[in-house]
């Protein structure tokens, strides 16, 4: 019998590049895309956020914080394993190489969109909201990313689900590139896609719930933490972002419409919530005796 084998070092370097490479490959869909947003934003300046890394358009708020957010999730699941191998200046050099690529990014966006900014648009408010939202995003990336690689395992499982609903975000732009291309798809292909998107949070929610697992019984606020980011905090991204849009281009809508938008999300995302803890429950349930048969299956004489 022989014991699994000890987390293998990582060097600095090798961390700074797995920092700059998770946040380049999150970038990609919105740069295959043809640096297009989803549509002209201002009559007067239909190619206002047009080859721009992070589109500042309120209409893609959403995608760009599943954007900035995901790679820091990547990262810290990459060094989880490795957390009791990796001195303290390799979790920094993974950062750096995320906060660079991301930051780099959002330089660029502002050195292109501003001297395409017109008086009479409100390019400049979207602007600062984009910024400010890069800045908050790339804050809570940093934190999930060290989250997931050092802190216990209720701790990551809740920052696993921010991970999570990024991803399904990220999925969003992904979707994006066969209509920037031109592509005619089926429209059974097309809900198949938009379907993916929800189910693939979920997923990923419910798997992070089995490995935290209920005992002791203090873990299940892990649970219920991570269920509320995923089920109430996409439906709170989603008004905000109706916000943004109804406000610049019909002006101020009335409460109780914004209240519906929220209504309407936590609806539509609590099957995918639901489904979440179903596979939390029988992931959990199944582990241990898949854990059981590979210790089993180890401790079998070999001939």
């Amino acid at each position: 019998m022989t014991g699994s084998a000890p987390p293998q070092p990582i060097s600095p370097t090798r961390a700074f590049l797995l920092g700059a490479g998770a946040a380049v490959v999150s970038l990609l869909p919105w740069i295959l895309a043809g640096w297009q947003p989803s549509w002209p934003t201002y009559p007067n300046t239909p190619d206002l956020f047009v080859h721009t890394f992070l589109p500042f358009s309120p209409d893609l708020l959403a995608l760009m914080l599943g954007v900035v957010v995901l790679p820091g999730a990547i990262v810290g699941v990459a060094l989880r394993r490795r957390a009791t191998a990796i001195p303290g200046r390799v979790d920094a050099a993974a950062t750096a190489g995320l906060v660079l690529v991301i930051a780099g990014a959002a330089l660029q966006s502002v050195a292109v969109t501003a001297p395409r900014l017109r008086p009479e648009t409100s390019g400049l408010l979207d602007v600062a909201v984009g910024l400010a939202a890069v800045a908050v995003a790339l804050a809570i990336s940093v934190l999930v990313s060290r989250v997931l690689a050092r802190r216990t395992v209720p701790a990551a499982t809740v920052a696993a689900a921010a991970g999570a609903a990024a991803a399904g975000y990220w999925l969003e732009s992904v979707l994006h590139i066969p209509w920037v291309w031109g592509l005619q798809l089926p429209d059974e292909v097309v809900v198949t896609l938009a379907l993916i998107t929800q189910i693939v949070p979920a997923v990923l929610l419910g798997a992070a719930l089995a490995w935290c697992g209920w005992t002791p019984r203090r873990r299940l606020w892990a649970w219920t933490v991570a269920l509320l980011i995923v089920w109430v905090g996409q439906a709170v991204l989603d008004t905000t972002t109706y916000w943004f849009v109804t406000t610049r281009s019909m002006g101020s809508s009335s409460p109780a419409q914004y209240v519906g938008v929220a209504l309407d999300g936590l609806v539509w995302s609590l099957p995918y919530a639901v489904a979440a803890v179903l596979v939390g429950i029988v992931g959990r349930l199944v582990l241990p005796r898949l854990q059981r048969y590979r210790e089993k299956d180890a401790t079998a004489p070999t001939a």
